[in-house]
């Protein structure tokens, strides 16, 4: 830009352009904040308005740098107006345009909720009113923006007091967050701190990081404090120094790759050197700024300037550190910002009287406007992170601000290079074609309405790619293209609704507004005739819409065709997909291409350009080729192999792995140095080796392929901890798989190995441990399982899934008591772990706690209340406490989720039946019979139902039904054997005691009854056989001693039949003894008389 940038008419495009570009970025916040979007962003992007870069304090930070160059425009309308005699009717529309996109701006920036940017805004804007009241000389003006300044800090202190009187401010969604900058143990806030003390633990000197998979130290720890690490580095040098209180905010395996704060950040990526480094560039910044705005003069004011950034940032550090050593990088830079506002007050104030400020307002609005956005930039990137558009416009803003603080300086904007060219002659051809250019001049607005006409649609033409979107999956562009302009997605259905259309007018009439007003300003329509603004805006107006509706039809045919075309593969799928960016990079490259054209065209001062002669005329396309393709290489590829990798992801929602697997290689394909594709890659391999339909020879070759994807990628990065904790879990998985015993067991040491590796390389991390000590567990080394899980406890006491590892661990052992306590406490913690309710349920139960176990299984039904599992425990614990009502009741919830699972049927049955409830339980034994009809138990219950209502040949055939169906099941047999004696089957009876008596022979009841069987049948000599046997058994059974008796004398054995009757005599219950009585003189009779 500094080589580039000479002519005020350039500087004016670029801030119109940076103001126009907030427009649409600020309106689609609005729209978000009113749940208009139409894009289906995965957060909550109405409570915090993202706009389209995806996080709130993206897109606040942004806005921050645009919204004093717009303060300035619409400062200078309004000064015209009042200042200035020539003030018009346009300088009210500039002002009322200006004012209209800084309300824009402020409305998106609040609706953020981001306290860095808010802060940073604050901040910007207290500056920006107080160098334009030191330079414009209105004293009025000084002491209010003190007071202003004053206020705010006063406001912010005490809202940030604990309990303070502004403590219910706090609940506010958007100011809030500004009663909590200083929040440290809960929160966003405590996130910070927390990533903070890392940070602090990285830069300073430790022991070297170890690159696995040989564990060779790093060659440079020993320069790291000076040095740093690289960009983009944080996130895997901070792993042996991430806290484990971190994990209790944040996800347990997400390492930060920022700081949220630019001094840390600094330290980190550049080491001391570069963060002094940076300082000087700030401080080198405000110094020429405020030189240029005539605050800074002489070797005095320069001292003090200095004195006072640097006193300014050491208090501010040292308080800071003082308070908390983590907020050193807080300090720093507020101590900055209060030494460059304490200079500005003592040099205005005490130092000089008069400021000699560029006469010029042009000059001093926009000296100011670039001052105060640098501020606010300054402020926020010590509370938040420094984004790529935020470092692109600090760089664009510290050009402009050499370029028009040497013009401020009195030294005139220079024209272009060439018409400064000493003694430059001008061929005779040249003069006359000079001469014909003046008889035939363009108007001046000409070209710059074209200008802005290709600027506007730029700016459209990015909309389209953002907005025109293809949710619906149609086919026709007309569609697509209305669809995505004039509705939203809501369920499948589309409702109207017209935020995107609106933006997009609004961006392309204020544009045109915008681009005629600042030609007024620049006085090209000087000369003209009266409606020339009128000619220029009709100019104008065709240009965005064309454009933007050429591109957007060939950006819809781009994005159906994966719809419209047949029989493709994955491969070319994504392909088409990432086309997409393909054609918006052309397309853009051509519109730029125009426009540079366009630019040249329009300025008809003498050009320095010459087309280059021989051997130089040759190098020309060549650079152009190798421009076109490093850029091919270094950023579109980039993308393309992004947007292929996304396509991976509906094949994993869909299980489709092996599509997966296909893409995430072709994303590879594209960009072959990406380590977090092959991590990817990796799982999808994993995933398929499960696929049941999988030969083991497959399944075997497809984890060799996951090891490899796997160790490329710890090979591109050997300090990400998940490339060696994934090659830890692979190999866990493995084993499982693996029969033999010696491959298991090597299998199961490579995966310890990958542990140690893991845990080499973030030792604080207890996840790692747990599952470490978890695949100790497996293998059955209870002890060493003990010692990891018990590392990662130390680490972390607060873990929940810890003490859940214990307790399975302590549960595999037999240690119930043990496993019930860790349970506790780890649902202590966490009691939403629906799985640990269950599982100290099924323990509570087991060390007949069943209070204690009822109560945890209605933990799991508070949470899932149609949980199956706890249904059914309840119903068990229920009934096998004699609650019988309530373990009804679970049982109907558990036969409702469940309807077609027999054994509940057949419970519920069982419960119906104990409750007396024939009715209920016929019909649950029935329901349950539908599901299986070979159901033992339930065959049992419905015949035992038809026993008890005198069904008994009904009774009999549910009871064969379940003699065929288990042949073995005594408890059938032997109430068949009853049944058929209460029907007078003698010969069935006889058959079924048979089979019971063959398996369990010391059955004597069943012994008695077969006795009964056979004499019923006529065969008393079986049925004395069989009534000996039990009297063996119980000698002193007076029934059977009886029977033996009534046997004997049907038999004619009168002598044995007395001997027997006696027996019976002496062992008769009261009641019983006349009877045997009178029979035992039946049988003396018997004898006397034979």
């Amino acid at each position: 830009m500094l080589q580039t940038l000479r002519t005020r008419v350039q500087i004016e495009r670029l801030i119109t352009a940076a103001i126009l570009t907030s427009v649409p970025i600020s309106f689609y916040g609005i729209l978000q904040h009113y749940g208009l979007d139409p894009l289906p962003w995965i957060g909550n992007v109405q409570a915090r308005v993202a706009s389209n870069m995806g996080n709130a304090i993206f897109v606040s930070a942004y806005l921050i740098m645009i919204a004093p160059l717009t303060w300035a425009r619409a400062f200078d309308a309004f000064a015209a107006l009042l200042l200035e005699e020539e003030g018009s009717t346009v300088d009210v529309i500039r002002g009322a345009v200006y004012v209209f996109v800084a309300a824009l701006q402020a409305i998106t920036i609040y609706w953020s909720r981001s306290r860095g940017p808010l802060l940073g805004f604050v901040a910007g804007a207290l500056f920006f009113l107080l160098v334009l009241a030191f330079v414009r000389r209105w004293r009025w003006l000084i002491w209010g923006a003190v007071t202003c300044g004053l206020v705010v800090t006063a406001f912010l202190i005490v809202f940030n007091i604990p309990g303070g009187p502004l403590e219910p401010l706090k609940d506010d969604p958007y100011l809030g967050r500004l009663g909590r900058v200083f929040e440290t143990e809960s929160g966003t806030g405590k996130v910070r701190v927390l990533i903070w003390e890392g940070a602090i633990d990285l830069v300073l000197p430790h022991e070297p990081l170890e690159y696995p998979p040989d564990g060779s130290p790093d060659a440079l720890n020993f320069a790291r404090p000076l040095i740093g690490y690289g960009p983009e580095a944080m996130w895997v040098a901070y792993n042996r120094f991430y806290p484990p209180d971190l994990a209790h905010y944040e996800a347990r395996n997400a390492s930060p790759d920022r700081s949220h704060n630019e001094t840390f950040d600094s330290l980190v990526i550049t080491g001391l050197a570069g963060f002094g480094v940076y300082m000087l560039v700030f401080a080198s910044v405000f110094y020429y700024g405020f030189k240029w705005l005539g605050l800074l003069q002489g070797k005095r004011e320069r001292n003090l300037f200095i004195t006072l950034w640097i006193v300014g940032g050491t208090v501010g550090a040292v308080v800071a550190g003082l308070l908390q050593k983590e907020f050193i990088g807080v300090g720093l830079p507020l101590g900055i910002i209060a030494g460059v506002g304490l200079y500005l007050v003592a040099v205005t104030t005490f130092v000089r009287k008069e400021i000699e400020a560029p006469q010029d307002r042009w000059h001093q609005l926009l000296l100011i406007a670039l001052i105060s956005a640098l501020v606010a930039h300054f402020v926020e990137i010590h509370f938040g992170i420094a984004i790529a558009a935020t470092r692109l416009y600090f760089w664009i803003y510290a050009a402009l601000l050499v370029v028009v603080g040497y013009g401020a300086r009195g030294q005139a904007f220079p024209v272009q290079v060439a018409a400064a060219l000493p003694g430059a002659r001008r061929s005779r051809r040249k003069r006359r074609r000079d001469k014909r250019s003046q008889q035939t001049e363009k108007p001046a607005w000409l070209g710059p309405a074209l200008v802005y006409g290709f600027v506007v649609s730029f700016l459209l033409m990015v909309l389209v790619y953002d907005f025109v979107t293809n949710q619906a999956r149609e086919t026709s562009i007309g569609d697509v293209i209305w669809h995505s302009l004039t509705t939203k997605l809501i369920k499948g259905q589309m409702v109207p609704t017209f935020g995107v259309t609106s933006m997009f007018v609004l961006v392309w009439f204020l544009g045109g507004v915008l681009a005629v007003a600042e030609m007024f300003k620049s006085d090209l329509f000087k000369g003209e005739s009266r409606n020339a603004w009128a000619k220029a805006f009709l100019l104008y107006l065709p240009i965005p819409p064309v454009i933007a509706l050429l591109y957007a039809a060939l950006h819809v045919d781009a994005l159906r065709q994966p719809l419209v075309r047949q029989g493709l593969n994955v491969i070319q799928a994504s392909d088409l997909v990432a086309g997409v960016l393909v054609l918006f990079y052309v397309m853009a490259f051509l519109l730029l291409l125009a426009l540079a054209l366009l630019l040249y065209w329009q300025d008809r001062s003498p050009k320095p350009f010459r087309a280059a002669r021989g051997v130089y005329s040759l190098a020309h396309p060549i650079i152009i080729l190798v421009v076109i393709l490093v850029i091919w290489l270094t950023n579109v590829n980039v993308i393309r192999a992004d947007i292929i990798f996304k396509q991976g992801s509906p094949y994993e929602q869909g299980k489709h792995w092996a599509a997966a697997v296909e893409v995430y290689k072709h994303a590879l394909d594209v960009a072959p140095h990406e380590d977090f594709y092959y991590l990817y890659l990796g799982r999808a391999y994993l995933e398929l080796s499960k696929d049941s339909q999988l030969q083991a020879a497959q399944k075997l070759a497809v984890l060799e392929e996951c090891r490899n994807a796997l160790q490329e990628a710890q090979k591109l990065n050997p300090l990400n901890t998940d490339h060696s904790a994934n090659l830890a879990r692979l190999y866990s998985s493995w084993a499982v798989l693996t029969k033999d015993p010696d491959e298991r067991a090597a299998r199961i040491e490579q995966a310890f190995k990958y542990y140690e590796q893991a845990t080499s390389l973030s030792p604080h991390n207890a996840q790692l441990f747990n599952e470490w000590g978890q695949v100790y567990m497996t293998a059955g080394h209870f002890d060493k399982a003990l010692e990891k899980l018990e590392q990662s406890l130390a680490l972390d006491q607060e873990f929940d899934m810890t003490y859940f590892a214990l307790a399975d661990l302590y549960y595999n052992s037999k240690q119930l008591e043990l496993a019930a306590e860790m349970y506790e406490k780890g649902l202590a913690l966490n009691p939403q772990v629906t799985r640990a309710w269950s599982f100290l349920g099924v323990i509570y139960a087991q060390l007949g706690r069943y209070e204690e176990a009822i109560e945890a299984n209605l933990h799991v039904l508070d949470r899932q209340p149609e949980n199956f599992d706890a249904l059914k425990n309840l119903t068990l614990l229920y009934r096998d406490t004699e609650q019988l009502d309530q373990a009804l009741i679970y049982a109907q919830r558990a036969a409702q989720v469940r309807p077609d699972y027999a054994p509940m049927q057949q419970l519920l049955g069982e419960l119906y039946r104990a409750l007396q409830d024939e009715s209920g339980a016929e019909k649950a034994f029935l329901q349950a019979l539908e599901q299986d009809p070979q159901d033992v138990n339930s065959l049992w219950g419905l015949a035992m139902i038809y026993w008890d209502q005198g069904r008994l040949e009904e009774a009999i055939a549910q009871l064969e039904t379940a003699r065929q169906a288990a042949p073995d099941n005594i408890q059938v047999r032997q109430a068949l054997g009853d049944l058929y004696i209460r029907t007078a089957q003698w010969q069935k009876a006889i058959e079924a005691y048979m089979v019971v008596l063959e398996a369990q022979p010391d059955q004597t009841k069943v012994r008695s009854a077969l006795a009964h069987a056979y004499a019923q049948a006529g065969q008393l000599e079986d049925a004395v056989a069989q009534t000996l046997l039990v009297l063996e058994a119980n000698p002193d059974d007076f029934i059977n001693h009886k029977n033996l008796a009534l046997l004997y004398r049907d038999l004619g054995r009168i002598d044995e039949a007395l001997t027997e009757a006696k027996k019976a005599l002496e062992l008769a219950p009261q009641n019983e003894q006349e009877a045997i009585s009178d029979f035992i003189a039946e049988l003396e009779q018997i004898l006397q008389g034979s």
